[in-house]
């Protein structure tokens, strides 16, 4: 039958069309496959959970993201060894699990909406700005720097808020019955008689050594454990004021000006210490006035009313009016001391305040504070010496300077340690470490891409400089 049809004039035709179809799913599935082929990562699926497939993208920034925070207990940890402890099979079950967890909750009418996620992303500390508040530029800077996209983070996170809202509820009043309890800790009354003998490992040493062929299977197969750390030395110089040439002495006008611009500082003060009790009426504080002119004392007056007396120590005129109000500073520095000021009313209530001790400074001239100007003008003069000096130091290295005559300019001497690792222990000798005052830089001496591209860095703030690189 089928070879009559072909036969046909009609048959024929169609016979033609259905080889042509053939010859182009053919050259379409070659294309497809050489796409996917030479597509690299990003592209296989590793994984499918439901109707979510997790692809090899997404695995590869998970196990980066996976050796990053490892390497903050570990800093030598290093991809190849994440990957021989079958780092990059715990990443997958991982994600295979969270994604297992958003797929059924998302079944069930459970999921995380994108404000929730956007709430979540602000709360994280690494993605603040030095104001506390969500910085976009950190968040950017933190994502390159992690190497993951914003897309798996969110889903990451929504993955992660799913799996809160399944779990924590079934884990409330997950407690064993009492009866299961006593029967399993009967079990732990059980005893047991045995025997033990003691087989030397001797007995079992292959009286041949190990061939050649032996010993490299097993190092092929123990790799992992010969990898060695990466290792940085890194050359440093330190300086402070010291390595500054000559500073000048304040002159007489600044020494003026600043005298000038502090004269509040500097000028008569009156200050006052009383004890004061606030009533809410007038009439209340006149009636314990009359009460304290009768020979009681304030604190006695405030007791027999279940109040209590508070103590405010020299206090100026200006620093009481700000506390109390205006009224109530011009009744207290009107009373001599020892006596019982006019009540004067505030935004609290009325004030009874008894004047109980008042000192007098007297205004400092120019030249009995010259000395604590010059020591002060000084100081920052020098302090900003010194920042001009860090700051051209940055800006020579900007340019191509080296660190060899960067310290010969400020007549420093140049440290180099030994080999190094990331946590700062010296490669191959137990117990030596890098010297102490490489500690806020290691972390950038192992981030350096480059070999001899100096940096500077900010020991003690305002105080002392480093200038280093790595080799």
């Amino acid at each position: 039958m089928f070879r009559n049809f072909f036969a046909s004039k009609f048959g024929a035709f169609i016979g033609i069309g259905f080889v042509a179809l053939l010859g182009l799913l053919f050259a379409a599935g070659d294309i497809g496959g050489m796409l996917s082929g030479s597509s690299g990562l990003g592209g296989g699926k590793v994984a499918s959970v439901g109707n979510v497939d997790l692809d090899e993208q997404t695995l590869s920034q998970g196990a980066t993201s996976a050796l990053e925070n490892a390497k903050r207990d570990n800093p030598t940890l290093s991809m190849k060894a994440f990957l021989s402890q079958d780092g990059l099979v715990t990443v997958l079950e991982q994600m295979i699990d969270r994604t297992a967890l958003g797929v059924f909750g998302k079944a069930h009418g459970i999921i995380a909406s994108p404000r929730l996620i956007d709430s979540e992303i602000a709360k994280i500390p690494s993605f603040k700005g030095p104001d506390g508040k969500f910085s976009d530029a950190m968040f950017r800077q933190a994502l390159q720097q992690q190497g993951v996209s914003e897309a798996l983070i969110r889903d990451d996170l929504a993955q992660g808020l799913v799996a809160r809202q399944l779990l924590v509820p079934a884990a409330f009043g997950a407690t064993a019955p009492r009866e299961l309890v006593n029967r399993y800790s009967a079990l732990l009354r059980e005893n047991r008689v045995g025997s033990i003998a003691m087989i030397p490992s001797a007995a079992f040493i292959p009286k041949s050594p190990p061939s050649d062929a032996e010993i490299t299977a097993w190092y092929g197969k123990n790799s992992e454990k010969f990898i060695l750390p990466e290792r940085r030395i890194v050359r440093f110089a330190t300086f402070g004021e010291d390595a500054l040439k000559s500073v000048a002495a304040p002159t007489d006008a600044e020494i003026a000006k600043v005298y000038d611009l502090n004269k509040g500082k500097y000028a008569a003060l009156v200050t006052r210490s009383i004890s004061q009790l606030i009533v809410p009426t007038d009439a209340a504080a006149k009636a314990i006035i009359t009460e304290i002119s009768g020979g009681k004392s304030l604190e006695a007056a405030a007791s027999s009313k279940g109040l209590s007396v508070a103590k405010l120590t020299k206090l100026s005129k200006a620093a009481l009016s700000a506390q109390a109000s205006q009224a109530v500073a011009d009744a207290a520095f009107a009373a001599p001391k020892g006596t019982l000021a006019s009540s004067a009313r505030s935004g609290l209530g009325w004030h009874i305040m008894r004047v109980d001790a008042v000192e007098t400074k007297a205004e400092q001239t120019l030249a009995q504070v010259r000395g604590e100007i010059v020591t002060a003008l000084t100081a920052d003069k020098r302090r900003a010496a010194i920042n001009d000096l860090s700051a051209r130091m940055e800006e020579e290295f900007d340019g191509g300077g080296n660190l060899t005559d960067a310290a010969k300019e400020l007549g420093l001497t140049i440290q180099s340690t030994a080999a190094i690792t990331a946590d700062g222990k010296v490669f191959g000798k137990d117990g030596q470490t890098a010297p102490s005052v490489l500690a806020s830089v290691l972390q950038t001496a192992f981030a350096m891409e480059q070999e001899n591209e100096p940096q500077l860095a900010e020991v003690e703030a305002g105080k002392t400089f480093m200038i280093f690189d790595v080799s």
